[in-house]
């Protein structure tokens, strides 16, 4: 241990320092501190007015453990205050901790606890714990109220090389809805008024995938909370019937028919902050699981053709259901329907079908003594097909028929969905109305070959006059009338490399349009082509052009014109000299530009 008189501390390198800190006393303790009694501040060996009443500096290598001086102010609210006062505990090189609080004169406190942590090629991320108690006016008058706050802060991050295949994140903010508004230093904080958290791990193995997210979102104005709690995926990627068999062969029939499997569930709820910790109860929570198995297949018919069906099976598992019943009161009040909850476990499948048939035709113009070289034209026509059955059928049992009146009205609903005061499943029902429709799709592509001016004489290059220009439309077995939807033409090209793009759209009615009494217009079952002779009418239309341009300071002049030595007034003969033989080493700062012009036009009938 060294006594020192009169000497300096400082962290200046030099034999003469820049900076120190003079001290009749100094006490040297050797792997611990230095302790100093007072003393003043020098700088360039010139005294100045701020002085210490003592010294207390750490003097160990890697980390220490001190105290933490609180800094001090007023709040027109709680007074007089210090703040952040405590304690660092330096435990290791992957753990700290930090204990922190706060005092106010008027009786209001508040407490933190604060933590880093860090594992190389493992994981890293930081901890916060904070509480408060603001005491708000005098405790005799009415107006008096006392605001216990909290707030959690977790972020954490997991290395992307410690464990291969699996991730786990976290971030939490999350808290009282006016904590901020008592605690917080800065303007950014004290105006945020949304906080979401997540905390998510993942696994993926060769054929399927696993998730599981816990989330969070707050908003502190209408004070809301909703809660996901949890979220899980699991996956399996498609796999071909192919694959099921043993490895090696040839490829065969079986590998153009295959599936993929999803599974969700989720438990969730909706309500304020007041009554999460109070009133909340587990059949408060919206849950449910759907699982989805697609199953798709590829046909070649006669070489040129594709057949390609599909089934889609939805199953859903919920809970619970919904119970409507016709209440017929006295004359007195007006009967009404009432919907209850019931608690137990329900289920439903559905499934989709669907089929297209595709092929592609080509078409070619070729031109040899002109700019143009060829031409051609690429159509691929499709039809599809879907069905799905009405699942609001008695036989299935997802849906149910409650009298609405006295006079024996009725309406089918869904045991999933109660309305918007009601219980309703979060992956929804299975759909009412059989669906039964034909699709008619027709795609085209235009481009030509031109000669390219720039390359040999054979050379050419490829410009897209039309890249997509469709037709499309379908024919609902399913109904009574009126069965063709309209017939919508949707295109786009771009042209001058991209930089001008086009887009145009269309819709075309095949019905016929009457004015009924009320003075409304609507469609009757009635072709164009029967009464006006044409096959449909266009009801709106839309055309977009736009042009995006980056104009270069030289992009109008040649080579040599480029290359030409600079001229400047500034700068000595050599200098010019230097940069006239080295062009390309040199910045040219001149700054290009962007012009963007858009032009629209809508037409409705």
């Amino acid at each position: 241990t060294l006594f020192i008189r009169s000497g300096a501390y400082t962290t200046c390198d030099l034999e003469d320092p820049h900076f120190a800190i003079h001290s009749t006393i100094i006490k040297i303790i050797p792997d611990d501190k230095i302790v100093m009694g007072p003393a003043y501040l020098s700088v360039a060996d010139i005294p100045t007015p701020l002085v210490l009443p003592f010294g207390l500096f750490p003097n160990t290598k890697g980390r220490s453990s001190g105290v933490l001086i609180p800094t001090y102010g007023e709040s027109q609210i709680a007074g007089f205050f210090l703040k952040d006062g405590g304690y660092y505990f330096g435990m290791s090189d992957r753990f700290d901790l930090a204990l922190r609080a706060d005092i106010y004169s008027k009786g209001s406190w508040g407490a933190k606890l604060l933590s880093n942590y860090k594992k190389r090629y493992g994981y890293h991320g930081n901890l916060s714990a904070r509480y408060s108690e603001f005491r708000i006016g005098e405790t005799e008058l009415p107006s008096f109220s006392l605001e216990k706050d909290f707030f959690i802060t977790w972020n954490h991050m997991q290395d992307s090389k410690a464990k291969p295949g699996s991730r786990f994140t976290a971030k939490v903010n999350a808290g009282s809805s006016s904590y901020n508004k008592f605690n917080s230093r800065i303007s950014s904080q004290y105006l945020t008024n949304t906080f979401q958290s997540n905390v998510s791990y993942s696994k993926s193995w060769r054929w399927s995938n696993f998730s599981a997210n816990l989330r969070h979102s707050q908003n502190t104005i209408n004070r809301t909370v909703d809660l996901n709690l949890p979220n899980l995926v699991f996956s399996v990627n498609r796999r071909s019937l192919g694959d099921l068999k043993k490895k090696g062969g040839k490829r065969g029939p079986l590998d153009n028919w295959g599936f993929n499997y999803r599974m969700d569930a989720s438990n969730r709820i909706s309500t304020f902050d007041s009554l999460l910790f109070t009133d909340t109860r587990f059949e408060d929570f919206n849950n449910g699981i759907r699982h989805s198995l697609p199953f798709s297949g590829s046909l070649k018919i006669l070489k040129y053709f594709y057949l390609n069906p599909s089934i889609t099976l939805t199953n859903r598992m919920y809970f619970r259901s919904i119970e409507k019943t016709f209440v017929d009161t006295s004359d007195t009040y007006a009967p009404y329907v009432r919907t209850d909850t019931i608690a137990g476990f329900q289920t439903s499948t559905d499934y989709v079908f669907n089929a297209d048939f595709k092929t592609r035709l080509y078409g070619m113009i070729q031109l040899k003594k002109f700019p143009i070289r060829a031409i051609r034209h690429v159509i691929s026509p499709s039809i599809g097909y879907s069905l799905r059955p009405d699942f609001s059928e008695n036989k299935y049992g997802y849906y149910k028929t409650v009298q609405t009146d006295k006079i024996g009205g009725t309406e089918t609903y869904s045991i999933f969905n109660g309305g918007s005061n009601a219980w309703t499943g979060i992956y929804g029902s299975p759909s009412s109305g059989k669906y039964g429709a034909m699709t008619f799709k027709l795609v085209n592509n235009i481009e030509m070959k031109v000669k390219s001016k720039k390359d040999s004489l054979t050379a050419t290059k490829k410009i897209k006059l039309i890249e997509n220009f469709t037709f499309s439309s379908s024919y609902n077995f399913a109904l009574d009338s009126m069965n063709w939807t309209p017939l919508l033409m949707n295109g786009y090209t771009r042209l001058l490399g991209s930089k001008l793009y086009l887009r145009y759209s269309a819709r075309l009615d095949p019905y016929i349009l009457i004015l009924n009494p009320d003075k409304v217009t609507k469609n009757v079952n009635k072709l164009e082509w029967t009464e006006n002779k044409r096959i449909a009418r266009i009801d709106d239309a839309d055309w977009y052009l736009s042009l995006n341009m980056r104009v270069d300071p030289d992009m109008f002049k040649t080579k040599e014109m480029i290359q030409e030595k600079k001229k400047s007034r500034k700068g000595s003969k050599e200098e010019l000299e230097m940069i006239n033989n080295n062009l390309d080493k040199f910045i040219d700062f001149r700054m290009p530009w962007h012009i963007n012009l858009s032009y629209t036009m809508s037409y409705l009938n």
